[in-house]
């Protein structure tokens, strides 16, 4: 496998290792709604006290995806003239990204929804009304739900606050000074503190989880600064990760006696961004590993496992194969049929569905400029959008 260092690729070139890590996270959320007392995986991570730390960290998983979601965006997207164009195709791109295997995710739960809706424990039909709006449109992370149908999904309306913030903030940055870079990397770390803080909890989750997006996006912008210097990325990644790696399992199981300002809202940020920035640079083994062809695979399909899997949840918990086995066995057993249904769906549904939004998209707006050419000005001189 070619090093990270020896690909002359555009900013939109591929970084396996992001893909590839992606798959580990989505594991680890996953073992953590089957861990604790009565669950699948109790007798697995209740008999040893760190690792039951480390799996009750879960959310951590979080901070990271949305780090490697600013990154990789910030990379991508640091060229983009955003005029009108740009931007409905940026926002295309990204609802295509996220909504379909969602959608799937709804219509597992359907019969579920349905059940609960019937019953008089949703309040009045208002109250009901605003929970399938809630969950349609995306709007979960924003307040505490009355039920959980999919308890990973509050994330995904975060991730839309961040992807609606995004062209403004690379705008910001994108021919920043190092003083302006860092400026911005310290208010990543500042608004989370600053919010809790001044509010009372709970506090809604979007901006609460911004700034662990922002520091991706700051990443990347000091990584394409670098690229353009002579560093040798390789050598420098495993020094980077290494150290991230081992001080973010210490900031995990220590977490207690470190307080949670400086875990929750330093820490664990920084930390992701040095696990990001460098994986970005490749190097070593830990590296070659995410980058496998089997990570890799298992990393495109993430997303689906992520979103998938607590909807599998309500089901199998019901049947009679979950009744007749062991709970470590039935634990085991599951997470395999999650993983399997996610890579089909990543197959069948996530990127079937994602080229035909685009396809739709792109033929609209060409029928359009074919019958009413019209000149767009941008908002910003120079470049053009790279899809993603």
């Amino acid at each position: 496998m070619r090093d990270a260092s020896s690909c002359p690729q555009d900013p939109a070139d591929l970084m396996p290792a992001l893909t590839g890590i992606r798959f580990p996270l989505a594991l680890w959320v996953v073992s953590h709604h089957l861990s604790g007392p009565g669950r699948m995986f109790d007798s697995l991570t209740g008999a040893n006290a760190t690792v039951q730390a480390v799996i009750d960290a879960a959310w951590v998983a979080l901070s990271v995806f949305f780090a490697i979601s600013g990154f990789v965006l910030a990379r991508r997207y640091h060229a983009t003239t955003w005029n009108r164009p740009a931007l409905a195709r940026y926002a295309v791109a990204r609802f295509g990204r996220v909504y379909p295997v969602y959608l799937f995710s709804l219509l597992i739960l359907a019969p579920i929804i349905a059940d609960a809706l019937r019953g008089d424990d949703l309040g009045s039909l208002r109250d009901r009304i605003d929970l399938m709006v809630n969950h349609v449109l995306l709007l979960q992370g924003w307040q505490r739900p009355a039920v959980n149908w999919n308890t990973p999904a509050w994330s995904l309306s975060s991730e839309v606050f961040f992807y609606a913030l995004f062209p403004l903030v690379i705008l910001l940055v994108r021919n920043a000074t190092w003083l302006r870079l860092l400026t911005a990397a310290c208010l990543a770390f500042a608004i989370p503190v600053a919010l809790r803080l001044l509010l009372e909890p709970p506090i809604m989750k979007p901006p609460l989880y911004l700034g662990d997006f922002v520091i991706g996006v700051m990443a990347g912008r000091i990584y394409d600064r670098l690229r353009t210097v002579d560093v040798p990325f390789a050598r420098v990644g495993p020094w980077l990760y290494g150290p991230a790696f081992a001080g973010g399992l210490l900031l995990l199981v220590y977490r207690d006696h470190l307080g949670s300002y400086l875990v929750f809202d330093s820490g664990v940020r920084f930390v992701s961004a040095m696990l990001v920035f460098g994986l970005a640079c490749g190097g070593g083994p830990l590296w070659r590993w995410l980058s496998s062809p089997l990570m890799v695979g298992g990393g495109r399909a993430s997303y689906a496992v992520y979103i998938l899997h607590v909807p599998v949840l309500w089901w199998y918990e019901r049947s009679d194969l979950r009744a007749a086995l062991p709970s470590l066995t039935a634990g085991v057993i599951y997470v395999a049929m999650v993983v399997a249904l996610s890579v089909v769906v990543s197959r069948f549904v996530e990127q079937p569905a994602n080229a035909v939004i685009r396809r739709w998209f792109e033929g609209r707006r060409s029928r359009r400029t074919t019958m009413m050419p019209v000149a767009d000005v941008g908002l910003s001189a120079g470049g053009h959008a790279h899809e993603g």
